[in-house]
């Protein structure tokens, strides 16, 4: 059975094979380029030292949509791997061939799984540690790894999300029994889920660090004028590497201002800030609008406070296990359920 399976999705597991090679030679020799650059920034003074980081940039930005097509590596082996390794065989009435000759649904369904599981990992993991391994420099620069824009294609997230697709398009074909509907609901299903995770659950997997900060000028306060009057929004602190997941004003009883304080402690601003729209040529801030908005960050100020939370860079790899952990998990419950399903349900 695992030869079979080897020989069905032969031509499939030749083609991820090109793609790997052709990134991995690709990230390989700009990747000597970068690491070049990144010793010479490392050893550079003065003014010097702008030109290699530009540099730096500039290699990062030209072979950075490897990175972003590892986003798409999960979902395109989810459906094309794993939508049609059983309803494949459904529709085309092959199983019934493999179970009257002495194969077990079991031993069917586990050579099936065990192989097309291995070249996943193979196969996503190999890109992953490929890129990993490109951006160290640029990584060490920016330390900003935790960056949701970033995290997904570095370290051991990507293997979880491609063995999760895989799981969910199995489950999909065993269930569906349909090739075609089996690829569409894997897609739909890889998103949704992926996106559940990273807006409403990566934030709280561990629990945030919160910092208290006095509305000062050395954050800066954002003003922006609307038909009930002002709107505010306190600047972000500077924190080195970190994913800043909110910042809010709230009073010493946790309340956020209302419209109504804001326009009242604000009510200069309303009087000299300029209409809405692009600025005029050579519009620097009068006396009078710096004066007002002087006024109304003191006003503000000494009632409410801002209060940051966020995700140290330290905390990269303890996200990046626990969300694994999370979608591994998920895999595991589908592989279980295709299973079931083959077992019990399939006739």
């Amino acid at each position: 059975m695992t030869w079979m399976t080897w020989r069905q999705m032969r031509a499939g597991s030749l083609a991820a094979l090109a793609v790997v090679a052709a990134a991995a030679i690709t990230l390989t020799i700009t990747g000597v380029h970068l690491s070049s650059l990144y010793s010479g920034y490392l050893s550079c003074s003065g003014f010097t030292c702008n030109a290699k980081l530009d540099d730096i940039g500039r290699s990062y930005r030209h072979i950075k949509l490897i990175g972003t097509a590892l986003i798409a590596v999960p979902v395109v082996l989810g459906v094309f791997w794993g939508a049609p390794l059983v309803a494949r065989e459904i529709e085309s009435g092959t199983y019934r061939l493999a179970w009257v000759q002495g194969v077990s649904r079991t031993r069917w369904m586990a050579s099936k799984l065990a192989v097309t599981g291995a070249a996943t990992a193979l196969v996503a993991g190999a890109l992953t540690f490929a890129f990993t391994w490109w951006a160290i420099p640029f990584d060490r620069i920016e330390a900003n790894r935790i960056d949701p824009s970033i995290f997904a294609d570095r370290g051991i997230v990507p293997v979880a999300y491609a063995l999760f697709a895989v799981a969910l398009g199995v489950a999909a074909g065993t269930i569906i029994r349909r090739t075609l509907p089996a690829m569409a609901v894997t897609l739909v299903g890889f998103i949704a889920v992926r996106m559940v995770i990273q807006f409403y659950v990566r934030a709280h997997l561990i629990a945030p660090v919160h910092r208290v900060f006095a509305l000062t000028q050395r954050f800066g306060l954002g003003i922006e004028r609307s038909p009930s009057g002002i709107q505010l929004q306190a600047g972000t602190p500077e924190f080195h590497g970190a994913w800043v997941t909110s910042s809010h004003l709230v009073d010493s009883a946790g309340h956020a201002p209302t419209s109504a304080f804001i326009n009242q402690a604000c009510r200069a601003v309303l009087d000299v800030a300029p209409p809405s729209g692009p600025p005029q040529k050579g519009g620097a801030p009068s006396g009078p609008a710096i004066q007002a908005f002087q006024t109304c960050l003191s006003n503000v100020g000494a009632r409410y406070h801002q209060v940051v939370s966020y995700q140290p860079a330290s905390r990269f790899w303890e996200l990046q296990w626990l969300e694994s952990a999370i979608f591994l998990g998920l895999a595991a419950v589908l592989i279980g359920l295709s299973i079931y399903w083959v077992r019990r349900r399939l006739v």
